[in-house]
């Protein structure tokens, strides 16, 4: 028999095999309370059993009216896991239907920054502001949470992404409301060099123009990762795509270190990453680093 072809269900002792053409597609059920400090903050729950269509309307209309099922009336918050992976408009649609949120994990990443660049820099036994800093960003809000958290460690930041038109505006809006004067640059090509930091939260991004000089440290906090292939060409660059926190709860199904939106759901509070996420592995920072250092030594 193919076992890899059939789903195995243990009932009373015995083993039974049962084709996975004739499982459903859902079995909503809830599978286990989050427990912290003797207290319940969450439920985990099971909504489908096999892979879903992303394309089609009537299966993902049933994914819902299974997770509004599972609701129950203190409910407020919701994670899916691998959700990074669905489209943007049906994240949406589940958080209308169902009047759950789903928490963006925003807050905790920017607050991050100013420990995950000094622990950074203090395990290359460098200083920040040894070389310019460049945020990439077409969000002026982002842009100036991010200047704010880091002000009091850097001296001097360039900002890129703004459209032409917009420039002079938010110019005066970031000194206005930060005390900063930025940097634009227009051609990016020929300045990128300058920058051995570099935070980036814009999904298109034109490669060509970003040949990062080495040993850069890179925070790609965007959700589409478009700087991941830098990682693959230069392979002395400190590539960092997230962050996780420790998760501090009672429970078979989450981990000990989970992603900040999962983090907010289940703690609300900010707190102090403990790892960071790369090429699909998590590290402690001095791992990290070290790790890559015998990668340069290697090469």
């Amino acid at each position: 028999m193919d076992c890899d072809r059939y789903k195995n269900h243990i009932k009373s002792g015995w083993v039974k095999f049962v084709p996975d053409l004739l499982l459903p597609k859902f079995r909503p059920k809830i599978i286990e309370e989050v427990i912290r400090n003797d207290k319940t903050i969450g439920r985990v729950v099971g909504v489908n059993i096999k892979a879903l269509d992303f394309s089609n309307s009537n299966e993902w209309q049933l994914f819902i009216d299974n997770i509004k099922s599972l609701k129950g009336k203190d409910d407020r918050n919701i994670y899916i896991e691998g959700m990074r992976k669905y489209p943007l408009k049906i994240l949406k649609k589940i958080s209308e239907s169902t009047e759950l949120i789903f928490c963006s994990g925003y807050n905790i990443r920017i607050l991050n920054l100013p420990i995950l660049l000094s622990k950074i820099y203090k395990s290359l036994g460098k200083e920040l502001n040894s070389s310019d800093t460049l945020i990439i960003s077409s969000e002026k809000s982002v842009v100036c949470d991010v200047i704010r958290v880091l002000s009091d460690m850097i001296n001097f930041f360039s900002v890129y992404g703004m459209e032409d038109d917009q420039r002079e505006e938010f110019y005066e809006e970031i000194l206005e409301s930060t005390g900063i004067s930025i940097f634009q640059p227009k051609n990016m090509d020929k300045v990128i060099k300058n920058y051995g930091t570099i935070i980036n939260f814009s999904n298109n991004i034109d490669i060509e123009k970003f040949d990062f000089r080495n040993q850069s440290v890179i925070i790609d906090f965007s959700d589409n990762k478009p700087l991941k292939v830098i990682q693959r060409k230069k392979k002395n660059i400190l590539y960092i795509q997230d962050i996780n926190l420790k998760s501090n709860v009672n429970s078979k199904w989450i981990g000990e270190y989970v992603d900040p939106e999962l983090f907010v759901c289940i703690d609300g509070v900010e707190n102090t990453f403990s790892q960071i996420y790369t090429n699909n592995h998590f590290y402690f920072i001095d791992d990290f680093v070290r790790n890559n250092l015998k990668k340069r030594i290697k090469i």
